[in-house]
């Protein structure tokens, strides 16, 4: 996924418990759960993203 296309979920005016994310490395799940549950954690998804992707 791109930085724009994260910036376009992030914007989306959809409640952030009913968005459902997977984030995914190489077909590994490295992060499936709402958007709300992403952010409780990350300041962004893009930083949720790149915590998960460097992290594993």
């Amino acid at each position: 996924m791109s930085t724009h296309q994260l910036d376009v979920v992030e914007g989306l005016p959809v409640d952030p418990d009913r968005l459902h994310i997977r984030l995914l490395k190489q077909g590994r799940l490295l992060f499936e759960g709402t958007k709300g549950e992403l952010l409780h954690e990350h300041p962004s998804l893009e930083a949720a993203y790149l915590h998960f992707y460097e992290a594993r």
